[in-house]
């Protein structure tokens, strides 16, 4: 069985991206680990929401964006959600 790199947990950061393009990533939540957490070229499941819409897939970090490499659900037919304005988790 796999095993789960140990630098993701407790990572949740926030993101104010708008569109359908890479999640820059901004500052980790309170009480939790930042994205300097992860290795550069790291794949890692995601989660995105804000108010009703979410998004889950599987991204990678490269420097300080997360680039969406698949979708597995979302709100929008589980396809890429294009993202309004807002502060997303």
């Amino acid at each position: 069985m796999a095993r789960f790199d140990a630098n993701l947990d407790r990572i949740r950061v926030t993101t104010t991206t708008t569109g359908t393009g890479a999640y820059t990533v901004g500052p980790a939540s309170a009480g939790f680990r930042d994205f300097s957490h992860l290795t550069n070229g790291a794949k890692f499941p995601y989660t995105a929401q804000f108010g009703t819409n979410w998004e889950c897939g599987v991204g990678e970090k490269q420097g300080t964006t997360v680039v969406r490499h698949q979708v597995l659900s979302s709100t929008n037919g589980n396809a890429t959600v294009n993202w309004g304005a807002g502060t997303k988790f």
